[in-house]
């Protein structure tokens, strides 16, 4: 609800406005709140808002096999373990790569006998596909067109992307992906069915505007 109250706040009057000019709206108001009142909840909140709005993202997925094509040449594939697909936000940083690659390895969702939830993708010996989706950062909120704004430009969100790619496989699992920028076919196996949404809002430390 809060977050409601901010778009409203931010949406420019005039025609042709974009989201991301009333993000960087929003960035410059936050910015005078916070600096004028240091010690306020309310500026400390909405710098909260902010970061809300501009995220890392990513649809992961329990399977028993997964691979992905390239004009019938595959590039990728696991058997058990996780698919993640991923969408690098405007303004994701080494924070949010860290926060969900830890995400990606920690999460205690293999099973272990009775238990459905119980270890994680290590400990499972499972790999990871990861797959560079912008379009899981899209905000389908208004229109039946979705807006693909929040998502980084391809040059920022392929160097983020193996960044992540690099930190995963710094934490011990093996990792398989596909091709940045290109026409993929992913195919899988989801083992439950099993899939989260993860996302790094309100979990790093909140943007500031330069």
């Amino acid at each position: 609800m809060i977050c409601l109250i901010l778009l409203g706040f931010c949406r420019p009057s005039r025609a042709g406005s974009t989201w991301i000019d009333w993000r960087d709206a929003a960035l410059i108001h936050a910015k005078t709140w916070s600096d004028s009142s240091a010690e306020s909840p309310a500026g400390t909140a909405l710098w909260l808002i902010v970061g809300y709005l501009l995220i890392m993202q990513c649809v992961l997925q329990r399977v028993t096999e997964a691979r992905v094509t390239v004009h019938d040449e595959v590039v990728g594939q696991i058997g058990h373990g996780l698919v993640a697909l991923v969408a690098v936000a405007l303004d994701d940083d080494q924070r949010d790569i860290e926060w969900t690659a830890g995400k990606l390895v920690g999460l205690r969702i293999f099973r272990n006998g009775d238990k459905h939830f119980d270890r994680d993708v290590r400990e499972v010996a499972g790999r990871i596909l990861l797959v560079s989706n912008f379009t899981v950062a899209a905000d389908a909120r208004q229109g039946r067109r979705p807006s693909f704004d929040p998502a980084a430009p391809p040059q920022l969100a392929e160097g983020m992307f193996a960044k992540l790619v690099e930190a995963v496989r710094a934490l011990g699992v093996k990792v398989e992906t596909g091709r940045f920028a290109t026409d993929m076919r992913v195919s899988l196996v989801n083992d439950g069915p099993a899939t989260f949404v993860l996302d790094s809002r309100g979990t790093v430390q909140p943007r500031r505007a330069n």
